[in-house]
This record gives C-alpha cells, sequence and structure tokens, in this order.
C-alpha cells in the first residue's frame, strides 16, 4: 500500500462507470443510460473470456477512488476506459494503479496502448509512463450538400488568410 492506497483488480465494471459518471461524464451528457448498460455487459462479457480486467484503487477506508478497464487483444494491453474522483487527483491513485498493472504483467510480452488522448494534461500523464506518441491517419468525409460544401471552403480560405495578416 502506497500513499494509503490499495489496489485490486478484480472489482465490477459498473463501480468505475458510476464513478466516472459522478465526475468526468457530466461533461458527456450526449451518454445515455443505455450506452452505460451496454459497455457494462461488453465489459462483462469480456472479463468472461479472459479479455478484460478491472482494476481500482482504494483509499485506507475503502472507498474506491480510480479504477480502469483494461482488454486484452492481438499481444496488446489496451487501457481502454478509466474514472478518477477528486480523491484521486490527490493522492495519484491513478499513477499507482497503472504502475501496479504494469508491474503485474511485466515478462508477458505484451504492449500497453493507452489509446491515445486529445486532452493535452491526459497525454503528459501516459507520456510519463514511457509512452511513445503514434499517430494515426485519418479519413474525413463531407456529406454536405454542393453549397454548403462551396461555403465551407470559401469560409476555411478565408479564415487562412485572416490568419497569415
Amino acid at each position: 500500500m502506497r500513499n494509503n492506497i490499495g489496489i485490486s483488480s478484480n472489482i465490477k465494471p459498473e463501480d468505475i462507470v458510476t464513478m466516472f459518471r459522478q465526475n468526468k461524464g457530466k461533461q458527456f451528457g450526449h451518454l445515455k443510460e443505455n450506452d452505460y448498460r451496454r459497455f457494462i455487459r461488453l465489459a462483462y462479457e469480456c472479463i468472461m473470456k479472459n479479455k478484460a480486467i478491472c482494476y481500482g484503487a482504494y483509499t485506507a477506508e475503502n472507498t474506491l477512488c480510480a479504477g480502469a478497464i483494461v482488454v486484452f487483444s492481438h499481444r496488446k494491453a489496451v487501457f481502454l476506459f478509466s474514472a478518477t474522483n477528486e480523491i484521486a487527483r490527490e493522492n495519484g491513485a491513478m499513477f499507482l494503479l497503472i504502475d501496479h498493472f504494469i508491474q503485474d504483467l511485466a515478462g508477458n510480452h505484451l504492449t500497453l496502448d493507452f489509446e491515445g488522448s486529445n486532452d493535452p494534461n491526459l497525454a503528459r500523464f501516459y507520456k510519463s509512463f514511457g509512452s511513445v506518441r503514434i499517430r494515426y491517419p485519418a479519413l474525413r468525409f463531407n456529406k454536405f450538400p454542393a453549397p454548403v460544401k462551396i461555403l465551407f471552403r470559401a469560409y476555411k480560405k478565408l479564415k487562412a488568410a485572416r490568419n497569415h495578416v
């Protein structure tokens, strides 16, 4: 137990999802109850097939303060879903949880894939574990009608010209 935090690798996915919804989930209002239920069922299906594991970080008072769901596929451990509360942000519980996970699976020849982040603070946190940034190509399709496409192109050109002035 470090920082008065204990780590368990046998927690319920719904405990992690509940913590997420109570904290960060407020920023994702487009996610509905059914979305969360479907995700929890998927997590349990993966756990039953030994393709996922759920880790939790607990305070000395046995309060869950950080959790993560990691799935396994093709020699990768994918850090798929996580949640923290204010306590975890104060005591570094997520750092301890990930460190514990890495120690548990050391020597298994797995790549830990953090799945990236557009959040610079989260990307910096992942980098603290020695992660390497990998860029993936992406395609965007514009299915707007022709007049809207023309207006959008004109807007982008005007914006680019304004930024160069």
